[in-house]
């Protein structure tokens, strides 16, 4: 289920940007292309001449010289491309050879239940769909994703006749507590907030003022980072107290990367905070919930860790 909600609110947040811009290719289809995966292949498309061509972006120059009116990242050994020729979908590997039989494949399906590895066609609107397996180049039955059950995390606070949250372990006593993960919590001591262990050991001293983070005894899913607010300051923890940075700005959306922190917004703009509490030069009209793609007007870049590389620029 957790998958499934990602996946659909993927589609939600690029539905507006789209109906605001005339783009040559389908933004939902290169959200959900590169969502969660940072190109690393060092071939990209660019958008040069009113059509895409795949550049190597070590020296700049075209890798094939077959053009397409829509084409996405390099996902493995595959790419997604649309043919204007047969006016059809199709995957090509690194040389630019067509891997699919031409003219089939009309449609995308990017409600599909699949997992990013695979690409679901459709031969029209109301066809079967045919998943690809961009691992292994084959077409292959996709089983959906797994939800599973929620797992709630351990809460080891008792609630006594006062409102006071009281520890099992050593009788520690909060106002307030919520588990950050399993072993740790994120509690309010005296009106301010910090980070204990399960044992009662203040791991974050109760200094913060706020936390976007609220306070909930049941809490299903980790929180991998927690931003604390002191004197208009943003500072930003791991679960176990260990302090990874601190910014003026407040991250809305918290990535999991390894050098990206979040994204947070100034104004009508969205910028990138860092790790190192470093943010990207520039500001954008729109940063997609992984922190892969930006866009300033008509302009579409992918952010390669702090490196922005052209996709679609008139």
């Amino acid at each position: 289920m957790k998958k499934g909600l990602y996946c659909f609110c993927i589609f939600l947040s690029v539905i507006s940007v789209k109906a605001q811009i005339d783009i040559p290719f389908n933004l939902v289809t290169l959200v959900k292309n590169t969502s969660s995966q940072t190109p690393k292949d060092s071939i990209l498309p660019t958008y040069q001449n009113g059509a895409f061509m795949y550049i190597n972006l070590k020296d700049g120059q075209p890798v094939f010289n077959k053009k397409f009116r829509e084409a996405y990242p390099f996902y493995g050994k595959y790419a997604l491309v649309f043919d204007s020729e047969t006016k059809s979908y199709n995957v090509i590997d690194h040389t630019g050879s067509f891997i699919l039989d031409k003219g089939v494949y009309t449609r995308i399906n990017n409600r599909t239940t699949c997992s990013t590895n695979f690409i679901s066609f459709l031969m029209n609107e109301n066809s079967t769909e045919y998943t690809f397996n961009r691992h292994n180049g084959e077409f292959e039955r996709c089983l959906g994703t797994s939800c599973g059950y929620p797992v709630l995390l351990r809460f080891p606070f008792i609630k006594n006749e006062t409102g006071q949250y009281i520890l099992y372990t050593n009788k520690f006593e909060v106002e307030n507590a919520t588990p950050l993960d399993g072993n740790y919590f994120m509690v309010r001591k005296d009106g301010k907030i910090g980070i204990i262990d399960r044992t009662g050991k203040i791991l974050v001293p109760f200094e913060y003022e706020e936390s976007p983070v609220n306070f909930i005894p049941n809490r299903v899913n980790v929180v991998n980072i927690l931003p604390l607010k002191k004197d208009n300051v943003w500072y930003y923890y791991n679960p176990e107290g260990k302090l990874i940075t601190q910014s003026l700005w407040l991250c809305q959306t918290l990535l999991y990367a390894q050098t990206k922190l979040g994204i947070y917004q100034n104004g009508q703009k969205y910028g990138l905070l860092y790790t190192d509490g470093t943010t990207l030069e520039k500001e954008y009209d729109w940063i997609s919930e992984d922190g892969i793609l930006a866009r300033t007007g008509n302009d579409f870049y992918f952010i390669l860790d702090k490196r922005i590389v052209p996709y679609y620029v008139k």
